[in-house]
This record gives C-alpha cells, sequence and structure tokens, in this order.
C-alpha cells in the first residue's frame, strides 16, 4: 500500500508479519527486536477513550491468552470474564505515510480479527530514545487504535534498536507496584487517613451532580456501596452505585518516555460488572496531594486524577502531609475541618431581615446580576426560599440558582498557591441549574464577592468570596459589621413620670399584700402560705407569663407576627408538599450526639415510625424512628438572646417521669383521653415506659383498654397493655381545688401493676373545661380589675395634673397627701388589728 506525500508516492513493501521495506530506499522497518514476551505489550489500559477492559499486542508472532487464541492483539474485561480478538498476525497489512509538513513517517500495522467484526490499527512512529505504547481505545465502533513511538519504527535500525525497555510498575497489592527499572516501589498506603480518605468530590471535568470518593488500598461502606473501592451517590443520599471494588483492581503504568513523569493508573471493576473507574495517579514533588473527580467520561466508565508525592516510588509516610483536608459539614454554611483548625463558619456575614448579604452583582458581561445570602433563605422576585438568585439586567426576569437544603461544602488544596478552599455547591428546586461558591480565607479582614456567571457548562455558575470569615475558626466579628447603638438619654432633673408610676404602683401592691395577708390570717384563719391573698393565682402566674412572653404571636404552624410590629415570620415557602421532609439527615452539633433528625415546616410527613409528624430522631444503627412533635403542637417562644424559636410537643402530656415510690431506671409517658407514640412497643399507646438508653420501650396500655373503677371516696383508671406482656397501669384521681399535679409512683410488685396519681380539679365532679389550668378564677379577675383601674387612676392622675394643673415633681401625684399618709395608716390599722389590745388578760388594781 502506499500513500503520495507532495511529488512523491512512499510505500513500504511487506517483507514480513512486522517488517516492510521503504520505497525511497532508505531501509527496512522491523520491529522484531521489540519482541521479548509473549505478548511483549500486555495487560495496557485505554486513555483516550477509557472503558473497562486491558489491551495486550505482540508484534511479529501469535499469542494466546484466555479465549484470545492466536492472536495478534486481544483485549479482555478486567475481571477476565470476556476477551475479545482484535486482529491476527496472518491477515496484518502494512502502509506507510509522510507528514506533507514535518516530514514525519509513520508506518501503520491493520489487523482484522478472525471472524471479520474488529479492527485495530498500530501507528508506529520513528523516534529516538525510549519505546513507549499507549492505547487509544475503541476511537469508532470495533475499530482501535494503538500509538507506538520507538527507534525500532525507523527504517534501516539494527537489531539494537529496542534499547531500554519501557520501565513498568508490576502490581504488588492493592494499591502498590514495583518499578522495572529498580527505582523502588510506589505504595498509595501513606494517603489512607479516613474511611474513605476521599469523600464526596464534585466531578469537574463532567459534571452530574453525584459525589465520588474513593479508598486506596482498603474497601470502606457508604450507603449501599459495600466493602467497595470507588462509590458514587446522588448528593441526597438518595442513590448510591458501586464503581469498583477493591478486589478487582489492575494496577499498570511506570514511566512516561516522553515526560519522563512516574504515571500509574488503578483501574476498578464493579461487582456486577457494569461499571468500570480508573484512578491516574502522578508523582509529584513538594508536600500537596490533590484530588480530583473528572466524573463519567463514557459510559459507565469514570475517571479520577491523583498527584501526589506519595505516587513515587519509594517513598516515606511524611509523603500525606499534604493531602488535601476535608471539612465536615455542620450546617447549611458551616463545616469542620478535619486538620483540627476549626470551624469555617459564614454566618457573621449575614445581613438579616431575609436580605441576600451580597445582592445584586454583576458578572463579567453586566448582562446578569447575581444575589446570594449563606445560610438563610430570602426572596426575589419569582426566587422563592432561594440561596443565589440570577437577574437579567433591567428585566423582570429571574431564576433560582440553588436552595440551602442542597448545599453540598467540600474542602480542597488550590493548585497554585497551596492554600485551602472551601466550596459550596447550590441546586435549583427543580435540578436545572447549579451553583458553585469557592470561598478562599483572607486575614485583612475585607470581604469580596466575585460573580463569574455561567460557567463553561451550560446551566453551572461560578462564584468566588474571599473573607476572613472564610478562615477555620474565625471571629464572630469577621465581616467587620457592628450593630447602630441608640444613643443613652440625657439625665432629667427630678423624679420622672415613670419614676413617679412605678412608686405608686410599688406602694399599692405592698398595701394589698400586707392588708389581704392581714384578712386571711385574723379573719379566715388562714395558715402557711395560704396567708397570702390569691395565692393560687400567684403560684401560676410564672407560668401564665412564660405561656404569653413569645416575642412572634402565633398565626400558623409555621407562621407568626412578631409583637415589635417588625413583621411576619413566615416558614411555608421552606416547606416540603410532597409528604417527606424538607431538612433530612441533619447531626446534632450542640451537643452532637449519634442520631440523624429531620423536620419539615408547615406540613407534616412520614419517615418509618414518625407518622404525619414535624420532627423526627432516627437511629442509624438500627433505624428506629422517634416523633419529636407535631404540626399541630406547635408553638413560638423566644431564647434569652431574642432569637424566635419554633416548637412542637410529641403529644404527650406528661412525658419522661422518673418514679418517686417504687424507685427504678425507667422514665414514664401518660396521655390522658388521645394516644401518642414513642416508638418501638409504644405506638398509638395512652402509657408508656421507656428504657434508660432510650432503646426499648413497653406499653402500659393504649387508650381503648381504658376503665374506671371506684367509690364516692377514690377513683382509679386502669390501663391493659398488649400481649405477650399484658402490662397493667393504674392511675388514682384525686380532686383538688389546687393546680393539678401528675406523679409517677411505679410499679409495685405485689401486685404488678404500675402506679400513678393525678391531682387536679379535673378529677372532680363536674369540672370546668379549665380546670386544667387554662382559665382563671373569678378572684384573679378582680384583683387585675383593681390593678388596671389603678394604673388607669394614677396615669391619668398624673397627665391631669401636669397638664392642666401645671404641677411639677411629686405634686403631679393625684390626692398626693393621701399617698403621702397611706404607709402610716396601713400601719396603724395593721397594729389596731393584731394589738392585743382586743383582749386583755389582766386588770390595774384600784
Amino acid at each position: 500500500m502506499s500513500l503520495v506525500s507532495g511529488r512523491q508516492t512512499l510505500t513500504c513493501e511487506k517483507t514480513g508479519p512486522c517488517s516492510c521495506r521503504m520505497s525511497d530506499g532508505s531501509g527496512e522497518v522491523d520491529l522484531r527486536p521489540l519482541v521479548s514476551a509473549d505478548p511483549s505489550f500486555k495487560d495496557l489500559l485505554a486513555t483516550t477513550v477509557p472503558d473497562d477492559y486491558l489491551y495486550s499486542w505482540n508484534p511479529c508472532q501469535s499469542f494466546t491468552d484466555g479465549q484470545c487464541q492466536n492472536v495478534a492483539v486481544c483485549r479482555k474485561k478486567k475481571d477476565g470474564s470476556e476477551y475479545e480478538d482484535l486482529g491476527t498476525q496472518d491477515n496484518v497489512e502494512i502502509s506507510a505515510s509522510q507528514d506533507p509538513e514535518t516530514g514525519e513517517t509513520s508506518i501503520e500495522f491493520g489487523y482484522r480479527s478472525l471472524d471479520g467484526k474488529r479492527s485495530s490499527v498500530v501507528i508506529a512512529k520513528c523516534t529516538t530514545g525510549q519505546t513507549n505504547i499507549t492505547v487509544e481505545g475503541e476511537k469508532a465502533e470495533n475499530y482501535y487504535v494503538f500509538d507506538l513511538s520507538s527507534p525500532c519504527a525507523c527504517p534501516g535500525a539494527g537489531p539494537d534498536c529496542a534499547g531500554e525497555k519501557p520501565v513498568t510498575c508490576n502490581q504488588t497489592g492493592p494499591c502498590s507496584c514495583r518499578m522495572s527499572d529498580g527505582s523502588g516501589e510506589i505504595n498509595l498506603q501513606f494517603l489512607l487517613s479516613g474511611n474513605p480518605t476521599f469523600r464526596d468530590y464534585n466531578s469537574t471535568i463532567f459534571p452530574d451532580g453525584f459525589l465520588y470518593s474513593w479508598n486506596p488500598c482498603e474497601p470502606f461502606s457508604e450507603g449501599s456501596c459495600k466493602d467497595v473501592a470507588a462509590c458514587k451517590s446522588a448528593s441526597d443520599g438518595s442513590e448510591y452505585a458501586d464503581i469498583g471494588k477493591q478486589d478487582s483492581v489492575q494496577i499498570s503504568g511506570g514511566k512516561d518516555a516522553s515526560s519522563g513523569n512516574v504515571v500509574i493508573s488503578l483501574a476498578y471493576l464493579s461487582a456486577d460488572g457494569d461499571r468500570a473507574s480508573t484512578v491516574v495517579a502522578t508523582c509529584t514533588t513538594g508536600d500537596t496531594t490533590t484530588f480530583t473527580a473528572e466524573g463519567q467520561t463514557t459510559e459507565n466508565s469514570y475517571t479520577f486524577q491523583l498527584e501526589s508525592p506519595c505516587a513515587c516510588p519509594n517513598t516515606d509516610p511524611e509523603c500525606a502531609r499534604g493531602k488535601p483536608p476535608t471539612c465536615e459539614k455542620t450546617g447549611p454554611c458551616s463545616c469542620r475541618m478535619s486538620d483540627g483548625s476549626g470551624e469555617v463558619n459564614l454566618r457573621p456575614l449575614l445581613a438579616g431581615n431575609q436580605i441576600p448579604t451580597f445582592k445584586d452583582v454583576p458578572d463579567f458581561s453586566g448582562e446578569f446580576l447575581y444575589s446570594w445570602n449563606p445560610c438563610e433563605p430570602f426572596n426575589e422576585g419569582s426566587c422563592k426560599g432561594v440561596a443565589l438568585c440570577q437577574k437579567k439586567n433591567g428585566s423582570s426576569e429571574y431564576y433560582d440558582l440553588g436552595r440551602h437544603d442542597s448545599v453540598e461544602i467540600q474542602a480542597d488544596l488550590d493548585p497554585i498557591t497551596g492554600s485551602t478552599t472551601v466550596s459550596f455547591k447550590y441546586t435549583s428546586a427543580d435540578g436545572e441549574r447549579s451553583s458553585l461558591i469557592i470561598t478562599t480565607c483572607n486575614s485583612d479582614g475585607e470581604t469580596q464577592f466575585t460573580a463569574d456567571g455561567e460557567d463553561l457548562f451550560p446551566n453551572s455558575y461560578l462564584f468566588y468570596l474571599n473573607s476572613s470569615c472564610a478562615c477555620p475558626g474565625a471571629d464572630a466579628d469577621c465581616a467587620g459589621y457592628s450593630p447602630t447603638l441608640a444613643p443613652n438619654p440625657p439625665p432629667g432633673p427630678g423624679l420622672s413620670a415613670g419614676a413617679v408610676v412605678l412608686i405608686i404602683a410599688v406602694s399599692a401592691f405592698a398595701g394589698y399584700f400586707l392588708v389581704g395577708a392581714i384578712f386571711n390570717k385574723v379573719i379566715r384563719g388562714k395558715q402557711g402560705s395560704e396567708v397570702i391573698p390569691n395565692v393560687q393565682f400567684w403560684k401560676n402566674l410564672p407560668d401564665h407569663i412564660k405561656a404569653c412572653s413569645a416575642d412572634c404571636n402565633l398565626v400558623n404552624s409555621c407562621s407568626c407576627t412578631m409583637a415589635d410590629g417588625s413583621g411576619v415570620i413566615d416558614l411555608s415557602p421552606l416547606a416540603s408538599t410532597d409528604g417527606t421532609a424538607r431538612y433530612k439527615g441533619y447531626k446534632a452539633t450542640q451537643p452532637p450526639d449519634s442520631y440523624l433528625y429531620d423536620w419539615n415546616p408547615c406540613q407534616p410527613f412520614n419517615d418509618g415510625d414518625c407518622q404525619s409528624v414535624a420532627g423526627c430522631q432516627t437511629n442509624p444503627d438500627t433505624g428506629d424512628n422517634y416523633n419529636l412533635g407535631t404540626q399541630d403542637s406547635a408553638s413560638f417562644g423566644s431564647a434569652e438572646d431574642g432569637t424566635v424559636l419554633l416548637m412542637y410537643t410529641s403529644g404527650v402530656r406528661y412525658k419522661d417521669l422518673k418514679a418517686t415510690q417504687f424507685l427504678d431506671d425507667f422514665v414514664y409517658s401518660w396521655n390522658p383521653c388521645s394516644p401518642f407514640s414513642e416508638g418501638g412497643s409504644c405506638m398509638d399507646v395512652a402509657a408508656c415506659q421507656l428504657s434508660p438508653d432510650g432503646q426499648t420501650t413497653y406499653s402500659l396500655g393504649s387508650q381503648d383498654s381504658a376503665a374506671f373503677t371506684g367509690d364516692n371516696t377514690t377513683v382509679k383508671l386502669g390501663y391493659t397493655g398488649p400481649a405477650p406482656d399484658n402490662r397493667q397501669s393504674e392511675i388514682a384521681l384525686t380532686c383538688t381545688s389546687g393546680a393539678t399535679e401528675f406523679i409517677v409512683l411505679g410499679e409495685d410488685s405485689s401486685v404488678s401493676i404500675y402506679k400513678f396519681e393525678l391531682k387536679s380539679p379535673c378529677a372532680c365532679p363536674g369540672a370546668s373545661s379549665g380546670c386544667g389550668g387554662g382559665g382563671i378564677s373569678g378572684g384573679t379577675i378582680f384583683v387585675i380589675i383593681v390593678l388596671v383601674v389603678l394604673v388607669v387612676y394614677l396615669v391619668g392622675g398624673v397627665l391631669f395634673m401636669s397638664l392642666v394643673k401645671k404641677a411639677s415633681g411629686a405634686e403631679r401625684i393625684p390626692n398626693v397627701e393621701f399617698w403621702k399618709d397611706l404607709p402610716v395608716l396601713v400601719k396603724d390599722g395593721a397594729v389596731l388589728v393584731i394589738s392585743p389590745c382586743r383582749k386583755q388578760s389582766k386588770y390595774d388594781s384600784i
């Protein structure tokens, strides 16, 4: 065969299965000196078009490998389950070509399989130095390409053309191989630091929304990936795929002939043989180790890049010093560094009031504006409850670029500067757009947010944050913001009207308590705390204050109105409406524990034993679920620092109480009238017993087993639990006029009954609907009316005296002389009432 190059037709006449003579008289090309094994080039990985096969070629002589019988070229599955003949020696065709610009000569050795279905070509180029062969892979359907660079491909080369054999690395373990040139062993064992070492990496070359993990040397498990070397998972944890097992690893490579770099490949195959992954490890100098997930390069074939000193021959444990740290997610905008440097927390950057911290930041073109709020969602145009929003400049078009509940947090080392970066990746609600924010720590106190805009891939957006708040362990004032403080008012002369009213109110209260105590003791004969007037009201007052102290008044289960008039808090844009939790699988941070937590605002969801709940706790080891509250139990309160709290109860009136008479280590719960659930055996029960470790529950009876017994003096409410335990419980009901009190007595082993006692006005015949403490007595109402009238009298009087009578100082108090004399009058009255002068025990002599 021949090709025309310029004016000359160059041919190479075949003289053997691996030789031909050039028509320009330059000599014979003979690859026979390359033959050194059977085959000479064995189990090579495809590089241009990666797959899960290994390729072998032998020039000049046929070889046999598995089902490949007497072939020149063969490929086989990495697990040895399949072999394919890619060409035989007896049908080789040899041709020559010459590049018209460079004059470089190439000789092509073409092969066809015995059945004629597959073909392969080895393109041999004349070079100086070492011999090197590269497998490009399946470039077209059933067409395979190899590249050979060798002095033996030069016309007239002698028998010593093979020179030094290619340096290879012969596998010695699941993550190690020994270099054929004697330079030592490559061992990635030193990189092991986690399980897996490289966890949850986003794909960079072929983004697909999945996270990739790899562990050299030892298998790991993650979700449904069991005992694997490599795993890919959906960002929400809904899907896992094994992309390689440790016991399937094939290590190949060596020293690249052109660059001289040591490069090895670790090829893995999934357990079912459907997916393959390749880690290309390159030896580098310095202290830095970088790992990159390129993604799915071809169908079901995944590629990763590792650059590390640990990929060099004959290294030591110090090679792993620069391996990239990880950052474990602790919240929607925070993570804890694995190197112990602290937590990265962007919360100090928040502007507050659901306003994005970075608003309308233009990209380089100025066509679009971008807004981002770390930590908390915001609304802008049609962007509802988002972390990032894109707006077309000068129009009303808005696009959701990501939500907080989708955030993935990852740490890495900058390959140029060697500094640590932490990236936050968000996905839009419809899954069509994604955003990546790469944060860099600086120490100059300035914060800068830059929008690159749409990246190289459609619907993928890139941003950069340079801030002191991106540093591990940064101070709370890292953003440089400080609240504006209102100046203190200057002091005024004399007593203010407020001070006067306060004095009057305190005096009135003192008089009320003193007179009331005298009346209760002398006239009614009360003793102890019963001497206090309206004692029950004052005992219950803390509970009334606590119940009314919320700074945000309930509207419904996910919204409230701020008492200061600043507006309405509405969590409905955050709610998931498909019966699942919006926030799922979160770990506790203050304090940490081993459970996972789910929450959905506004709408109930189901998860295992948690049915129609607002919050759920899950034991990841056993799969047990625990109800943390229902939507209809929602209430709003406030913390000491003013933070608004949304609280739920699990539907249990009396929960987790200890026994007081028959002591044990268990806790007990009871709910009158309505069933509740606490997991395990306590599903739709009236009473439940819970073990100290919270792992075991025992039903003490259901609501439908309730039975009343008793006489005119004692009434008991009994329950019976299900078989086989048939545990019985009994609640003694006592009618009282005071506050309701529920007491757990414990298990009376003499009768095998769990005993409780309820003391309450609700246990009295004919009790009102407010018996449980929800209402207030007539006496309390009277006291409130008196206090209100007193305050109105005093405030109105002070205003009248100040504005109409033009009084000043203490003269502004209405009837000031009376109030001045009141303490003396009260004292005289008290002395008169309690003085022994009422009853003389002896008389003077006459």
